[in-house]
């Protein structure tokens, strides 16, 4: 196997290229054109010293590592399997595989050295001799939350990036560790979450190009796998505030099999670096291997270009059996595939691989591992922030952030909290401190204050509704008394409330019905076409804009009810309970074991510890459990006294004997939002919440003596997944990987679709 490898900046040399000027006169004409000075004197005579300046070095890279494969290419046509380039060297790679010509390439990175040598906000570093889990663990340690890791460029070699005085700080840290810490000349912490607006404003200027799939497979720094149909323009936004994944670019090559590297370019800093790689890293297998496909003829393009096998995108690292689903039906040309159900412009939006997401789970129950997995095989996920500490949730987050960068694909979780806003509003702050892109908003009965402010700060929401009315909400912009009351606390900026103030409040909705988390009435059948004709109606009267979609999610266990999500008009899907019984679920084998178990009929509804005074109801696991008849109640006994000194004296000792373990007035105060000068019927509430929280906490550790007590959010889908998948390689739990679940789900309700469609053709 052959790979070409492109260098980024910091392997520019006086004298590079002079060997190829005269040889490419063409193109040495259009460089000086569209730079407006000479390529040759730049990159031969530096007579300014502006070869080591961002703005130009990037541009001169370009032009000589171009020049390189040109020649490369006129005396050894036979074409490489893989192109990878380190950061800038992306681009050369992507004009070799044909994204664009050698003119549109140099456009792309002249503008993108200007605006990046135009950024500021901190400095970068090398760390040489220590390895990922030691970097990770110092800056979670040493609270060095703002450094993000720029550059995994070798198993134990890294670059960070962010403010000065976190580096200041982090240079004793590391060299206590043994390790080699050199500060670099750099203008900017490139690659990190600091450069976003540099990243945002480039994606704006390549929106006036048109830009190619490759012809041969390019490896991108952002996610280390090739790039995928569609995706040039955006991944190369993201890269410039993402982290260059070399290592694990060279381990994907690895686990391809054998390969000769061959680095085209000046100097061989790459090649040092592959041979490193390839004596101290483990390669990475993320895909079988599959029989090469013919494809379509090569484009006519500026140089011959090779063409490209067709690779299926990656899958789980262990085949798993797939359950049993309807015969496979031949695919026509343009037959509905696993990767091309749903809206398009949803997965775009999001990077995904599949129009499928994993909502939140409450209790980061959704947390890092389950995040990290999804997001490294092209998904997504929503940290579940609910019943966290707000320490818990920034940890969790944090750690996200670490393993895939400050834009990888990820959200959190934003829970209403109608009995406590100044939560919400803090959860707000938190998500903003820490970088969070999108939220996943659930439970929503009203447009908060915090909401707004955190879509007024530019974030991206995917709003949860089960109600026509609370669409109508986020179909909607911010309400103006909102606005006009943030702006009158300083809680948000005026040139941001009217930059924003015709935005609705959602970029997505996604219809819930008889999911794990609250019970709403009415059913998908009737609730989604409502919503999908709200959101037209809307469109119609805006005019152009982003396309809002609208999604489906509660029940999602099968095939054939993701068949009929999409059949009733969903964009896009998001699965819920079925990934709590995953190894990277975040609660305890008791749980896990448990879940593996239930049937459709195994759930019940139970007070919604958020929601309690509201009536609002969860859906839980009644399998082997008392908690939802014990629940229910503490509900009935609340609804009817105003105090728990109006209950009866039995009913007292017996609720704190059998539900509170303790005395109802320790169960009440231990609560925040009910001291003693709270009256009694809040007192009732907070202390009868308390032991729905206990339950949680006792399912999430499994403790063997309380199983009756669990208290684990569930729907049916979980049952019918169990069902769908019953003597296939997926019923035990254990391989159950989060994103093995969504690539079977997405495989088998295509193949159910496509078997349903012959069906009634034939007819």
């Amino acid at each position: 196997m052959k790979v070409y490898g492109f260098p980024g900046q910091g392997s520019q040399a006086k004298g590079m290229g002079k060997d190829l000027f005269d040889e490419f006169p063409e193109q040495t004409a259009v460089a000086d054109a569209v730079l407006g000075y000479s390529i040759r004197e730049l990159c031969t005579q530096d007579p300014r010293r502006e070869l080591k300046l961002t703005q130009f070095t990037q541009p001169a890279l370009y032009v000589v590592s171009a020049l390189t494969w040109l020649r490369k290419l006129r005396d050894d046509p036979t074409p490489p399997d893989y192109l990878v380039g380190h950061s800038l060297g992306e681009y050369v790679a992507l004009f070799a595989a044909g994204a664009f010509d050698f003119e549109t390439g140099l456009r792309l990175v002249k503008r993108r050295g200007e605006l990046m040598s135009g950024a500021d906000g901190g400095r970068m570093a090398a760390v040489l001799g220590c390895d990922l889990d030691r970097v990770e663990q110092a800056l979670r340690d040493h609270q060095l939350t703002g450094l993000d890791i720029a550059n995994h460029n070798a198993p134990v070699q890294f670059v960070l990036a962010g403010p000065a005085d976190q580096l200041d700080l982090a240079k004793p840290v590391f060299e206590g560790l043994g390790a080699h810490f050199v500060s670099l000349n750099v203008s900017a912490p490139f690659h990190s979450r600091y450069l976003r607006e540099t990243a945002d404003e480039f994606a704006r200027y390549l929106d006036g190009f048109t830009l190619r799939d490759p012809d041969i497979p390019v490896i991108a720094n952002v996610d280390a796998r090739p790039y995928r149909p569609g995706e040039v323009k955006r991944t190369l936004a993201r890269q410039i505030a993402s982290t260059v994944r070399w290592t694990d670019t060279v381990r994907y090559l690895m686990g391809k099999g054998e390969f000769e590297f061959e680095e085209l370019g000046p100097g061989a800093v790459l090649r040092k670096l592959v041979t490193k790689i390839k004596a101290e890293a483990e390669p990475l297998v993320t895909e079988p291997q599959v029989p090469e496909q013919p494809v379509a003829e090569p484009r006519a393009a500026e140089q011959p270009v090779a063409e490209r096998p067709v690779t299926t995108p990656p899958v789980a690292e262990a085949p798993v059996t797939a359950p049993p689903v309807a015969a496979e039906v031949a695919a026509a040309p343009g037959a509905v595939g696993a990767e091309t159900l749903g809206a398009g412009t949803f997965r775009e939006r999001y990077g995904l691989r599949y129009a499928c997401l994993a909502g939140a789970m409450y209790g980061g129950v959704s947390g890092a591992e389950l995040l990290v997995r999804l997001a490294k095989s092209g998904g997504m996920g929503f940290f579940g922030s609910g019943g966290l500490a707000l320490d818990e949730v920034g940890a969790g987050l944090d750690a996200v952030r670490a393993a895939l960068g400050a834009d990888g694909a990820y959200g959190a979780n934003l829970l209403h909290q109608y009995a406590d806003p100044e939560r919400e509003s803090a959860l707000v702050d938190l998500f903003l401190r820490a970088g969070v892109r999108t939220i996943e908003a659930s439970g929503f009965l009203r447009i908060t204050p915090a909401l707004v402010k955190y879509r007024l700060s530019g974030g991206r929401v995917l709003a949860k509704v089960s109600s026509t009315d609370m669409a109508a909400s986020f179909l909607e912009p911010a309400p103006r008394r909102i606005v006009r009351q943030l702006l009158d606390e300083g809680r948000i900026a005026a040139a941001d409330a009217e930059r924003f103030a015709h935005l609705p409040m959602a970029d997505d909705l996604c219809v819930e019905v008889g999911a794990g988390w609250y019970d709403a009435t009415g059913t998908l059948a009737t609730l989604l076409p409502a919503v999908v004709r709200l959101r037209d109606a809307r469109a119609a009267r805006a005019g152009a804009g982003p396309r809002i979609h609208v999604g489906a999610a509660g029940g999602i266990g099968s095939p054939e009810a993701a068949a009929a999500a999409f059949v009733l008009g969903a964009d896009f899907l998001v699965t819920g309970s079925i990934n709590q019984c995953t190894p990277e679920a975040a609660t305890s084998e008791a749980v896990k074991d448990l879940l593996q178990e239930v049937e459709v009929h195994d759930v019940a509804l139970t007070p919604a510890p958020e929601m309690f005074e509201l009536g609002v109801r969860a859906q839980v696991v009644k399998r082997g459990v008392l908690l939802p008849a014990k629940a229910g109640k503490l509900h009935e006994l609340w609804r009817r006294h105003d105090s728990f000194e109006d209950i009866d004296a039995p009913t007292r000792r017996r609720i704190e004997e059998k539900f509170l373990h303790g005395s109802f007035h320790e169960a009440a105060a231990a609560e925040s939002d009910a001291g003693p000068g709270a009256d009694g019927k809040r007192r009732m509430a907070t202390a009868f919440r308390s032991y729905l929280h206990r339950g949680f906490r006792l399912a999430l550790r499994g403790d063997p003596g309380r199983k009756v007590d669990y208290l684990v959010y569930c729907g049916p889908a979980m049952g019918a997944f169990n069902s769908w998948v019953a003597g296939t390689g997926l019923e035990p739990w254990r391989s159950r990987h989060v994103d093995t679940i969504a690539e079977h789900l997405m495989s088998e309700t295509a193949a159910l679709l496509r078997d349903r469609a012959a069906r009634y053709s034939s007819r």
